[in-house]
């Protein structure tokens, strides 16, 4: 979709950050596995630290203010349980080349990326202490009127400056090439200031940066220059023009077409009824097939005379060679009843939800079936929702 007039620059410059930090900024050390990176101690690290995962053979970033639940491989609990690992995605590539997102770049050597924010003489020497650095300004956006169908139709572009600096002590020019001793900044070669401004050029020119066709490509025209140089120091600031091309729509709501999704569940009644809205499994509890009689349904949802009920329910140890009912009680207990196979269903306990039936044979548990109504989503197989063209 074309970006809205509203929070266009926001989400432009934003885009911007990111993916020059996502292809350059330092990573801390390679992770072998998932299990490995939640035992880093990120307490030490600070927030958005990137870790490469070997395994994986995708970056990972700290959010130490993230509390959404953990699902691997995409949201990582970390060792102290304080925020987030979070699997980083990008469509954007390291130059023109399909094969290499820079969601799977090994090794970055900027020790800052931020956007510029307006920063006084004494922040902006902070910021420039920690380099290599990239610092993304926005001069300014102009618009063109394109169109008026549903409000309005632009086409914008948004200045930007590119700051890059650097330091080295050695002598020579490893300040303005680079430096091809590893210990200078944990790779090899070490960038110096015109490598950087290389780098820009090449990660951004033509790109979308990540937001379709909101834009349409980003300029590398202009001029590149040495804005401080500092020869006493061996340190050098670079400032780099770039230009973002696209589209910003303002949109007339009233109009706006609506949008059609889908998606598709798995619905069942007990024979012979219709599917109690009040009543019935939305997620889970469920009995899986074991070589082991003892296990426990899992996780999921249920509604009792239309109240919600999220539970994780413990271990049971099922009896051999029985059908074993389980009946949910509105306070979140399964109670448990079994009889001879195939012999006639106890007693349902009164305001209780009889979930289901499970065998079992001498030694395993063979089988599983819902007893009440049930609504599934298929969103793990089918991919849904889907939108209707």
């Amino acid at each position: 979709m074309s970006l809205d007039i509203r929070t266009a620059s926001i989400q432009v410059q934003s885009a911007l950050v990111d993916a020059i930090d996502l292809a350059f900024r330092r990573r801390y050390p390679e992770a072998a596995t998932l299990a490995d990176l939640s035992a880093v101690d990120s307490e030490k690290l600070p927030d958005r630290a990137l870790v490469f995962v070997l395994t994986e053979g995708v970056v990972y970033r700290l959010s130490k203010a993230q509390t959404m639940p953990v699902a691997l491989p995409d949201v990582v609990p970390t060792l102290s349980g304080q925020g987030r690992w979070l699997r980083q995605s990008s469509s954007v590539t390291l130059g023109p080349n399909y094969f290499r997102p820079i969601h799977r770049e090994r090794y970055g050597y900027a020790a800052t990326v931020q956007a510029y924010q307006g920063e006084d003489d004494e922040m902006l020497a902070r910021i420039f202490a920690q380099r290599p650095t990239f610092l993304v300004q926005l001069l300014n956006d102009e618009y063109r009127l394109s169109g008026q169908r549903q409000g309005g139709i632009y086409a914008a572009q948004w200045k930007f400056i590119l700051h890059a600096s650097a330091w080295n002590l050695r002598h020579g020019t490893d300040a303005l090439y680079g430096s091809e001793v590893e210990e200078d900044a944990g790779i090899s070669s070490e960038r110096g200031v015109y490598r950087m401004i290389g780098d820009l050029r090449y990660l951004l020119a033509g790109s979308d940066l990540g937001l379709g066709i909101g834009v349409k490509f980003c300029s590398i025209d202009g001029s590149a220059n040495l804005a401080v140089s500092d020869l006493s120091q061996r340190y050098f600031r670079a400032e780099v023009d770039l230009t973002v091309h696209g589209t910003v729509h303002r949109v007339d709501e009233d109009l706006a077409i609506p949008e059609v999704w889908v998606e598709r569940y798995e619905t069942s009644a007990p024979v012979g009824k219709i599917f109690d809205r009040a009543n019935y499994v939305a997620q889970g509890l469920s009995v899986q097939p074991s070589s082991s009689l003892l296990a426990a349904p899992t996780a999921g949802v249920a509604y009792i005379g239309g109240a919600v009920l999220s539970l994780a329910p413990g271990m049971h140890l099922f009896a051999a060679d029985r059908d074993t009912y389980r009946d949910l009680l509105p306070s979140g207990v399964f109670v448990y009843q079994d009889t001879e196979i195939g012999a006639p269903a106890p007693d349902q306990i009164p305001g209780a939800l009889r979930v289901g039936v499970t065998r079992t044979s001498s030694t395993a548990i063979i089988g599983d079936s819902y007893l009440c109504s049930y609504r599934l989503t298929s969103a793990p197989v089918t991919g849904d929702p889907f939108k209707v063209s």
